[in-house]
C-alpha cells in the first residue's frame, strides 16, 4: 500500500507551522536562560571575589600593623602591658575576620586551608601571652620581660607567614576578579550571536514552513481551479489528489460532481438528440448555433446544413419580419409566449410550428423548442368548419321542422289524430334537444377559442337569479321540486345573460337529479373581494373518484344519464368556460345521497 503523502489536514498542517516555531522559540529561550544564569553567576562570582579581596587585605594591613605596634608596645618593660592588650584586641579581630573570610570561602576547600593554615599560626600567639602575664604577676619582671621579647621575635615570623598567605588568598581571589570581566563578556557574546541565530533561524524555518505549505496547498488549488476550466471545457480531468485533507476531499467531491454532470449531460444530450420536436439555440444574430437531430426529420436539413447559418433561410418569407420581431422583443425582456411560424422545409413544403423560445441574457442566446403543428391546424380548421356546417347546415333546416311542426300543432294542416299528436310531441322534443345541441357546440366552440366576448355590468345578482328561475320553474313545477334564491343584495361586474346561462345549466342539472318533493338553494355571499355563489340541491350526490371529471366535454356521472336524462355533456364544461373568462373558479362538493353544492367564486370587480 503506498503510503499517502498529505495524511494531515489542512488545519493540523497549519497547525505543525505555529508549533515547530514556537517549540524553537522555547528551545531559545532555555538556551539563552542557560546563559543568562552563567553570566549572572559569573558576575556574583566577581563580586565575592572583590569582596573575599577586600576582607582579605584588610585583614592583612591590620595584622602587620597590629603586630608592628604590638612590638612597638612591647619594646620596653613599661609598654608591656599595653602591648599585650593591643595585642589580645588584634587577635580578636583577626579572628572574626578569619570568621567572616571562611563564611565567604566556604565553598573553596583551598582557600578554606589557607585560613585554617593562618588562623593556626596566630593561635600559638595567646598561649605565650599568657606566659608573659603570669610571670609579671608574679612579679618576676626580668621573666616576663624575656617572654615579652620571645613572644614579639616569635609573631615576626607567624604574622610575615599570616600576611603572606592572606596576601597568597588575594591574589588568586584577585586573579578571578580580574578574568571575570572577559568571561562575562565572553557569556553575553555567545548571549547574542546565540539570540542572533535563534531568530536567524526561526525565521527561516517560518519562510520555510510558510512557504513550503503555500506552496502546496496552491499547488493543490491549482488543480482544483484547472479541473474547474477542464470541467467547463469539457476536457478530461487531471488525476486525483492524493490525501485525506480537506482539499483532496474536495477534488474527490468535485470529481464525483463532475462525473454526476457528466451523467446527466449524457442523459439530456441523449434526450435533445432523440427528442421528436426540433431543439435549438440560436445567436444574438439569429444564426443556428447548435441543433438536434430531429431537425433532420422534420424539416429535411442535416444539421451540418444549418449550423452557422441564419434562421431566417427557412422561415417562411410571409413570416419572418413577424419573427425577426418577436425575437428583438425577447431580447429586450418580453414577456416569454409561444409564436406560430411557419417552416419552408427542404422538400418545399410549408409547415406550421409553435416555437417555444427563451432568451439567455448570459449566453447571449436564444433556445427554442420547435413543435410540428401542422396536423393540429388543420384538425382545428376542420373543426372550425364543422361548427359552421353544424351552426347553417343543422341549425336552419332543425328550425325550419321546428317551425312546420309547430304549425301542425296548430292545426294549420288539419286536425291530427291522437296518435299523431303524440308522434309530434315526439318530433317537437327532438328538435328542441338537437337545437340546444347545436347551440351548445357553437358555444363551447367559441368560450375555448376565446372568440366570445363579455358585456360586462354591474347587474344585481337578484335579476340573474330571478331570470335563471323562471327559466326552469315550470320544469320544477312539473316534478314537485322547489327553488329558493337568496342573493342578500349583491352586485357584481358580470355579463348578466352568460352568468343566467351558468345557473340555468346548476339548475337545470339539480332538477335532474333531486328528488320529488325537495328544495334546491342558490345562495350569494360576499367573501372578501369575491363574490361566492351556490347551487345546493339533495340529490342523489356524485362520487369522490368523478369529482374532477364532470366539468369535462361529454361527461356524464353514469351512461344511463346520457340515455335517460337525455343531456348533452357540454352544460358543465360551458359554465366552467363562461365562470374562468369571468375570472372566476367553478367546482363542487358532494357525498352520494346527501346531495352536490355546486360553487361558484367570482371577482366583484371595480365599483
Amino acid at each position: 500500500m503506498t503510503k499517502q503523502r498529505f495524511s494531515l489536514n489542512i488545519l493540523q498542517q497549519g497547525l505543525i507551522i505555529v508549533l515547530l516555531p514556537v517549540v524553537l522559540q522555547i528551545g531559545i529561550i532555555v538556551v539563552l536562560y542557560g546563559l543568562q544564569n552563567q553570566l549572572e553567576q559569573e558576575t556574583e562570582k566577581a563580586y565575592h571575589s572583590s569582596q573575599v579581596v577586600k576582607l582579605a587585605d584588610e585583614t592583612a594591613k591590620e595584622v602587620y600593623y597590629g603586630l608592628r605596634d604590638t612590638r612597638d608596645w612591647m619594646s620596653s618593660l613599661a609598654g608591656l602591658g599595653g602591648g599585650l592588650r593591643a595585642l589580645a584586641q588584634l587577635l580578636q579581630k583577626t579572628d572574626e575576620r578569619l570568621d567572616k573570610l571562611r563564611l565567604l570561602v566556604q565553598n573553596n576547600p583551598g582557600q578554606l586551608q589557607i585560613l585554617d593554615e593562618t588562623r593556626e599560626m596566630l593561635r600559638s600567639l595567646p598561649v605565650q601571652m599568657l606566659a608573659v602575664r603570669k610571670a609579671a604577676a608574679q612579679g618576676d619582671l626580668e621573666r616576663a620581660n624575656q617572654l615579652g621579647r620571645a613572644l614579639v621575635d616569635d609573631c615576626k615570623p607567624k604574622s610575615k607567614k599570616a600576611i603572606d598567605a592572606l596576601f597568597l588568598l588575594v591574589q588568586k581571589e584577585r586573579q578571578i576578579e580580574q578574568e571575570s570581566p572577559a568571561v562575562q563578556a565572553r557569556f553575553r557574546e555567545e548571549t547574542k550571536q546565540t539570540l542572533f541565530i535563534a531568530v536567524l533561524i526561526d525565521l527561516l524555518l517560518a519562510v520555510l514552513l510558510a512557504v513550503t505549505f503555500a506552496r502546496r496547498v496552491a499547488a493543490r488549488l491549482k488543480t482544483l481551479m484547472d479541473n474547474s476550466v477542464r470541467l467547463a471545457r469539457g476536457q478530461p480531468l487531471t488525476k486525483p489528489l492524493s490525501g485525506s485533507d480537506e482539499i483532496a476531499v474536495l477534488d474527490r467531491s468535485f470529481r464525483e460532481m463532475a462525473e454526476a454532470l457528466e451523467h446527466s449531460q449524457s442523459a439530456e444530450r441523449a434526450l435533445v438528440e432523440n427528442a421528436q420536436e426540433v431543439i435549438c439555440s440560436l445567436s444574438a444574430d439569429w444564426q443556428f448555433i447548435n441543433v438536434n437531430r430531429a431537425c433532420a426529420a422534420v424539416w429535411g436539413y442535416e444539421a451540418s446544413e444549418l449550423i452557422g447559418s441564419r434562421v431566417v433561410r427557412i422561415i417562411y418569407p410571409d413570416d419572418v419580419a413577424r419573427a425577426l420581431a418577436y425575437f428583438e422583443q425577447l431580447k429586450d425582456g418580453a414577456e416569454m409566449k409561444p409564436l406560430e411560424i411557419r417552416i419552408t422545409c427542404k422538400d418545399g413544403a410549408v409547415r406550421t410550428f409553435l416555437w417555444s423560445l427563451r432568451w439567455e441574457t448570459r449566453e447571449k442566446s436564444l433556445f427554442c423548442v420547435v413543435h410540428d403543428i401542422t396536423e393540429r391546424k388543420e384538425i382545428e380548421r376542420m373543426k372550425q368548419e364543422f361548427v359552421e356546417m353544424v351552426s347553417h347546415d343543422l341549425r336552419s333546416p332543425l328550425c325550419s321542422i321546428q317551425a312546420f311542426t309547430q304549425m301542425l300543432e296548430t292545426g294549420y294542416y288539419g286536425q291530427l289524430t291522437d296518435t299523431g299528436k303524440e308522434t309530434l310531441q315526439f318530433v317537437n322534443s327532438s328538435s328542441d334537444r338537437l337545437i340546444q345541441l347545436v347551440g351548445d357546440l357553437i358555444d363551447i366552440d367559441k368560450l375555448e377559442s376565446g372568440m366570445m366576448e363579455l358585456d360586462l355590468q354591474r347587474t344585481k345578482l337578484s335579476s340573474v337569479f330571478r331570470e335563471a328561475k323562471h327559466s326552469v320553474e315550470s320544469l320544477a313545477s312539473s316534478q314537485q321540486k322547489n327553488i329558493v334564491c337568496e342573493d342578500n343584495g349583491i352586485q357584481l361586474l358580470m355579463d348578466g345573460d352568460r352568468m343566467i346561462q351558468v345557473i340555468v345549466n346548476l339548475l337545470g342539472n339539480a332538477i335532474k337529479f333531486s328528488p320529488a318533493g325537495s328544495e334546491i338553494r342558490v345562495v350569494a355571499q360576499e367573501i372578501d373581494d369575491s363574490v361566492e355563489i351556490l347551487v345546493i340541491d339533495q340529490g342523489r350526490g356524485i362520487p369522490a373518484e368523478m369529482l374532477e371529471s364532470v366539468f369535462a366535454r361529454f361527461k356524464q356521472v353514469s351512461t344511463a344519464d346520457a340515455k335517460k336524462r337525455k343531456g348533452s355533456g357540454l352544460g358543465l364544461a360551458i359554465c366552467k368556460a363562461i365562470v374562468e373568462q369571468h375570472g372566476g373558479k367553478i367546482g363542487v362538493k358532494s357525498e352520494v345521497e346527501r346531495g352536490s353544492t355546486f360553487w361558484i367564486h367570482v371577482p366583484k370587480g371595480p365599483e
